[in-house]
C-alpha cells in the first residue's frame, strides 16, 4: 500500500466488530509512527493501549459520571471559537453522518456513548510541563498511527469524547498525574455492514485553501 493509497483509505470508523486487536499488529503500527518526526526529536508522546477489558471498565465509568451528572472536563479543553467557514463544515458533517443513521441524531450520541464498541483504544499522553508545540508533534504521530493501521488492515477513528473523562483514564491505565490524556484513537476491525462505516466525509476542494506565490501560477498558453 503507499501513502496516497493508505490516506484516501482511512475513514472514522463508528461502528467496530467485537475481535480483538493482536499485540504483534499494534508493535509494528508503533514501529511505524515512532518515525514521527518532533520537535529536535523529543518525542513528547507517550502510549498507553487500553484492550477489551480496560475499554469495558472505562464505557461503564464513563456511564456511572453521566448518571451522576458530572461534566467532562478535557486535560486540553477547548479554549477558541469556531470560525463560520468551520461551523460550515461541521454542519455538513453531521448532515453526512445523519444520512447513514436510521435514527437521527440518536445513533450518532448512542455510537459515542458507547465509544463506537471500539475493541482497543490508543491513548496518547504528554508530560503537562511541556509547550503547545509538543500538541503538534502529539497531532502528526496520530496521523502516522492511523495511516500505518490502514495499511495493516485495521479501522480507526481519533476522537475527544475517549478522553471526556481523563482521570478515569488514569485511573484505569494506571496513567501518572502529571501526564496529559490529550487524544484517544480508537483501533480494531470495521463492522462493514454500518452505512456509516461506507462514508467519505467531503473536503474543501484545494483551491480554497492553498495559497500559492507568484511562481506557482498556472501560465496562460
Amino acid at each position: 500500500m503507499t501513502v496516497q493509497e493508505a490516506l484516501q483509505q482511512r475513514y472514522s470508523c463508528r461502528i467496530f466488530l467485537d475481535a480483538p486487536v493482536e499485540r504483534g499488529t499494534l508493535d509494528a503500527i508503533f514501529q511505524d509512527a515512532f518515525r514521527t518526526p518532533s520537535w529536535a526529536n523529543s518525542q513528547p508522546w507517550d502510549v498507553y493501549v487500553a484492550g477489551q477489558e480496560e475499554m469495558q471498565a472505562i464505557v461503564q465509568g464513563m456511564q456511572e459520571c453521566r448518571k451522576q451528572r458530572l461534566h467532562t472536563h478535557l486535560d486540553l479543553p477547548f479554549q477558541g471559537t469556531w470560525s463560520a467557514a468551520a461551523k460550515g463544515h461541521m454542519d455538513r458533517f453531521f448532515e453526512e453522518v445523519y444520512a447513514c443513521e436510521e435514527r437521527r441524531n440518536l445513533d450518532f450520541t448512542l455510537q459515542n456513548r458507547s465509544l463506537f464498541h471500539a475493541p482497543c483504544c490508543i491513548f496518547l499522553t504528554m508530560e503537562r510541563c511541556l509547550s503547545a508545540w509538543s500538541y503538534y508533534d502529539i497531532g502528526a504521530f496520530s496521523q502516522s498511527v492511523m495511516l500505518s493501521a490502514t495499511e495493516h488492515g485495521l479501522a480507526t477513528i481519533p476522537a475527544a469524547v475517549f478522553v471526556g473523562y481523563p482521570d478515569l483514564i488514569r485511573r484505569v491505565l494506571h496513567i501518572p498525574q502529571e501526564k496529559a490524556v490529550l487524544v484517544g484513537i480508537g483501533i480494531g476491525y470495521p463492522d462493514l455492514t454500518a452505512k456509516v462505516n461506507h462514508l467519505k466525509t467531503s473536503r474543501k476542494p484545494i483551491s480554497e485553501v492553498v495559497y500559492c506565490g507568484s511562481e506557482f501560477e498556472t501560465k496562460g498558453e
